[in-house]
């Protein structure tokens, strides 16, 4: 029976050998590799939160712009007479795509019946156009 019982135990502490000797394991590299990618995510983050910081300061800034471009909208869309320049009672209609101003008198008749000259108070009107024309948008230059 000691036989059997030696026999037992060296196959025992056979397993056990097998069993645990894989196991081993430096875990000190384990420990220095895991501190090193550790730092790199750190690293990322950091990194990942100073652009989230910079696109968010950008968007704000966006924002403030967008809305001064509104505002100025807004405020030429009450008053066009007054950014146009022409003053009131004066239809004005701009075409950008086309390169065209146009400005439509207020009074229908510009000449006198049977003559041939503008009148005195059509030539001032043409007179104040063209004088806001030049200043504006340089025309007549």
């Amino acid at each position: 029976m000691r036989t059997t019982n030696k026999k037992t135990v060296a196959l025992l502490i056979c397993l056990a050998a097998l069993v645990l000797l894989p196991g081993c394991t430096n875990w000190q590299k384990k420990y220095e590799a895991l501190s090193v990618e550790h730092e790199n995510l750190k690293g990322l983050l950091e990194r990942e939160r100073g652009e989230k910081g910079q696109l968010a300061d950008r968007i704000s800034q966006d924002q403030l712009t967008i809305e001064e471009l509104q505002r100025q909208i807004e405020e030429r869309s009450k008053t066009p007479g007054d950014v146009t320049g022409f003053g009131e009672g004066y239809d004005v209609s701009l075409d950008p795509s086309k390169g065209t101003i146009t400005v439509t008198l207020p009074n229908a008749i510009l000449f006198d019946s049977g003559k041939a000259t503008l009148k005195s108070t059509t030539i001032r009107e043409l007179d104040h156009i063209r004088s806001v024309l030049r200043e504006k948008y340089n025309v007549f230059q």
